[in-house]
């Protein structure tokens, strides 16, 4: 008899295994065309500016809309995601981004004034993808697949803003700029059918119990049912009471994610009109060394992975890659006058891929690990808002401070928002550290007590 359920276990591991990389795999494709969706129009802010003649701030406010809708729908949504089912939200969400950015391909030089409307819709309906992501991802892996999510959902970011901005400069150089709203919405809708195509796939698989969580295997070898289809599951976590200690690390985090994204997000938008402005360069070669920003945010997320093997402490963590991306930063600023677009480059991409390990941290290995026993999805959209905050203040903050002062000025902010962040959280943890001896010597007071009762 053991003999036949230790053939069955293995059996439906190979079966686990190659559903769970069907999961992942279909999760990272939709995210990654649902990002080319979002920075199609990020990518083209010097083209933008030219074709509706608009100033860096009007241009940023579009972007800014964008933000601050992405921000409150992550919130939204993260308390709403245990009630949707992820065949459908993530369904209108690709349709919605789809059809919004077929919208402003259209438009004509005379409708600038609507983008803003247009894109504020499109940030709402694009920030259901998260938390239903890492909800899904939470509430039907199997433990052991759970570090596999993490690793390669840290790269549809950074290649779909690849993809994105690579497009841009080639469709710049072709002098037909509005092509990437064609394309990004023509892949969002493509991306659609096949979600619900392959999803119904991977459904029925977990349906039929081939998934298992190698500590809640049955004793005939088969798995628990999953109820992530109705979102009870996702229901019963987000009713649970959020411990003490819980709520003083999420507040904490969410500090960190409005930095990061106030850098990662700020530095990457507006990269090419720097790039343009203060080294005179053509507006395609510009956004073609941006490419190199997202390429190297690539192994930010294998970065934190790795890291948080050695550093378990998530404030810690984040406090070590801020404060080498401001040791960067630094570099750069001390090197400004050289007027070297090459060192710019450079320093901006490593800040990039600093700011990317962050981003992994806070939207993903904090929600997947925490251990809170409140609903990742919840957590992943709550902390996900707050980055897209940090969006908001730069896309329009850091276009105003350049119209209105220098570029200058915006690399200084860039820097001393990294060094606090930094204190930030190098204070937290110090606080955090001393009051763990008062903690244990309380625990052992009343272990002593106990064993005086008895």
């Amino acid at each position: 008899m053991k003999k036949e359920i230790n053939a069955t276990l293995g059996g439906a591991d190979k079966q686990n295994k190659k559903t769970a990389v069907m999961l992942i795999l279909l999760a990272t494709f939709v995210y990654a065309v649902s990002y080319i969706g979002r920075k199609s129009y990020d990518a083209n802010f010097n083209e933008i500016m030219n074709y509706y003649g608009q100033g860096k701030d009007s241009v940023g406010l579009a972007g800014t809309a964008f933000f601050i809708a992405y921000g409150a729908g992550q919130v939204i949504h993260g308390l709403l995601c245990g009630k949707y089912n992820p065949k459908y939200s993530v369904l209108a969400a690709t349709l919605a981004g789809g059809a919004c950015n077929l919208l402003v391909g259209f438009l004509p030089a005379s409708g600038f004034g609507i983008i803003k409307y247009v894109w504020f819709i499109n940030g709402f309906m694009q920030a259901i993808l998260w938390s239903s992501t890492v909800m899904l991802f939470d509430k039907t892996l199997a433990a052991k697949y759970k570090g596999l999510a993490l690793f390669i959902m840290g790269f549809p970011v950074s290649v779909g803003t690849f993809a994105a901005y690579g497009m841009s400069a080639l469709f710049s150089f072709l002098n037909r700029f509005k092509l990437i709203f064609f394309v990004a919405g023509g892949l969002l809708l493509v991306i659609a059918a096949v979600w619900v195509f392959a999803y119904g796939l991977t459904a029925r698989c977990i349906a039929a119990k081939t998934f298992y969580d190698g500590e809640s295997v049955a004793a005939d070898g088969s798995a628990e049912k999953t109820d992530v289809e109705n979102g009870s599951g996702a229901k019963k976590a987000a009713r649970k009471r959020m411990p003490a200690w819980f709520i003083w690390l999420f507040a904490v985090m969410c500090l960190i994610a409005v930095v990061n994204n106030f850098v990662k997000d700020g530095l990457t938008t507006w990269a090419p009109t720097f790039l343009k402005e203060r080294y005179g360069l053509e507006n395609w070669f510009s956004v073609l060394l941006t490419l190199i920003l997202p390429l190297f945010a690539l192994f930010g997320s294998t970065l934190a992975l790795a890291l948080n093997k050695k550093i378990g402490d998530f404030v810690l963590l984040s406090g070590v890659l801020y404060l080498a991306a401001a040791v960067v930063f630094g570099v750069f600023l001390a090197c400004f006058n050289l007027n070297s677009f090459f060192v710019a480059v450079i320093c901006f991409a490593a800040v990039s891929c600093l700011m990317s390990g962050v981003n992994n941290v806070v939207t993903a290995i904090f929600p997947m690990k925490s251990k809170s026993g409140v609903n990742a999805g919840f957590v992943a959209g709550i902390v996900d808002g707050f980055c897209y905050l940090g969006s908001a203040f730069s896309s329009y903050g850091f276009g105003l401070i350049a119209e209105n002062f220098d570029w200058n000025a915006v690399m200084r902010v860039i820097f001393f928002s990294l060094a606090a962040a930094t204190l930030i959280c190098a204070a937290v943890f110090w606080i955090r550290r001393l009051k763990k001896p008062q903690n244990s010597e309380k625990s052992e007071k009343t272990e002593k007590q106990k064993d005086g009762n008895s």
